[in-house]
């Protein structure tokens, strides 16, 4: 894993529901059956001091997960935050200080005819140059 994105697509492969149905924000969404997830990294910021050139990075990315039905995305919802929880996590060339998901807006797609729960991703993290 050289990104957190890939790093966030490994956790959420470990949902049962989800796995292998996580795209990025260009993915075709009519194509797919739900549960499925899709992610956009809204923001990234790297702390630098004079002794670290790589610095330790703050990312947010907004992920919307996708269920016909309201139960089923509620559970969903729980479990992916669950494997989205975790503190000093070491992964190929990342390391995870901290990353969590709160739960933001919830709603209906008209686009897919579903509901949708949206989560804002939060990862603390440094990166191998």
């Amino acid at each position: 894993m050289n990104n957190v994105e890939t790093w966030l697509v490994s956790r959420l492969d470990t949902v049962e529901a989800i796995k292998g149905c996580c795209y990025p924000a260009a993915a075709p969404v009519g194509d797919v059956e739900p549960p499925f997830a899709i992610y956009t990294l809204e923001k990234e910021e790297i702390s630098r001091d004079m002794e670290d050139e790589d610095g330790i990075r703050r990312a947010k990315i907004r992920l919307d997960l996708f269920d016909g039905d309201n139960d089923h995305l509620w559970e969903l919802t729980r479990q992916v935050q669950t494997a989205l929880l975790c503190r000093d996590l070491e992964a190929d060339d990342l390391y995870i200080y901290h990353a969590w998901a709160d739960i933001k807006d919830k709603g209906f797609d008209l686009r897919t005819q579903v509901q949708v729960q949206t989560l804002e991703v939060v990862a603390v993290y440094w990166a191998a140059a």
